[in-house]
């Protein structure tokens, strides 16, 4: 009995079945692959939307109510545009909050700054005493006819400190603290 093998044909054919069957299994892998890959961009996306609103969620849940600074809304009052027609500017909330004066002065002279691109806003349509007009709007508003009572000033306090007398009104305006107020400390005025 002869041993008989497969012939280069047999094998050959074997051979190319073979790889045949090969570029499907691999066409059908890189198309699994590939649906793996999109399919987890696409997880992470929505992962990424869901934080997203998640944090969109909790930011609504911890708004607090502020005042608004003029009736458009926008958060900016045109004190330019109201001074100039005459409107009588004071500062105050009407909120149960504990404010700064200076500051918000300070923040109504730097938007009227910016509202008419100069550096010369109500502080100079003031005459230099922005504080001053801005009590006697206040007490107006209010209607007080009594004379303001003095304030005392803490000149040792760092937000006034080495200020000239001069300039003592505009340091108020655009620098001081409501700290500066004293407490029976240093110089007062």
């Amino acid at each position: 009995m002869t041993a008989r093998g497969f012939t280069l044909i047999e094998l050959l054919v074997a051979l190319f079945i073979t790889a045949i069957m090969f570029v499907i299994g691999y066409g059908e892998l890189d198309q699994a692959l590939r649906s793996r890959r999109e399919l987890d961009e696409h997880s992470a996306r929505l992962i990424a939307v869901q934080q997203a609103l998640r944090t969109i969620e909790q930011d609504f849940e911890l708004l607090q109510p502020r005042p608004v600074r003029n009736l458009v809304g926008d958060g900016y009052l045109p004190g330019l545009k109201y001074h100039e027609a005459g409107v009588r500017l004071a500062i105050g909330t009407d909120e149960q909050i504990r404010i700064d004066p200076f500051e918000e002065l300070r923040e109504l002279e730097t938007l009227a700054r910016r509202e008419g691109h100069t550096r010369y806003a109500l502080l100079a349509a003031a005459g230099g005493d922005l504080w001053g007009q801005m009590v006697a709007h206040g007490r107006a508003s209010l209607g007080l006819q009594d004379p303001p009572a003095p304030i005392e000033l803490d000149l040792d306090h760092p937000d006034l400190a080495g200020v000239a007398d001069q300039d003592l009104p505009l340091a108020l305006a655009t620098c001081a603290s409501a700290a500066v107020v004293s407490a029976g400390v240093g110089q007062r005025r």
